[in-house]
């Protein structure tokens, strides 16, 4: 799996080190900036969060989990944005917030 916003292939490089396989690293050169807001069970206390809403918004990356129930303070997943500036990625982030209902 590649990162969107850079070149380093993470799970790649877990799994060669879970065998017991050395790797050099990789390049951490960022491709594009990027921002990410988690998703805590909480979100869920309302009903199944508007996910459509948060993915309508431009560059929007949805990730759940597939953890079978949601608690409060449980990391259920995450939306991630990538963007040409840091500053466009992360009102992206509270456009997503807002639409979520979550406190930026």
């Amino acid at each position: 799996m590649l990162l969107a916003h850079s070149t380093w292939k993470e799970v790649e490089a877990y799994l060669a080190r879970s065998r017991g396989v050395v790797i050099p690293l990789g390049s951490t050169e960022l491709l594009r900036p990027a921002a990410m807001v988690n998703l805590l069970g909480d979100l869920w206390e309302g009903g199944e969060p508007n996910w459509a809403g948060a993915c309508a918004i431009p560059n929007a990356r949805l990730h759940l989990y597939g953890k079978s129930a949601p608690r409060p303070g449980r990391k259920m997943g995450h939306v991630s944005f990538v963007a040409t500036t840091l500053a466009a990625a992360q009102s992206q982030c509270e456009a997503a917030c807002r639409i979520l209902g979550i406190q930026p």
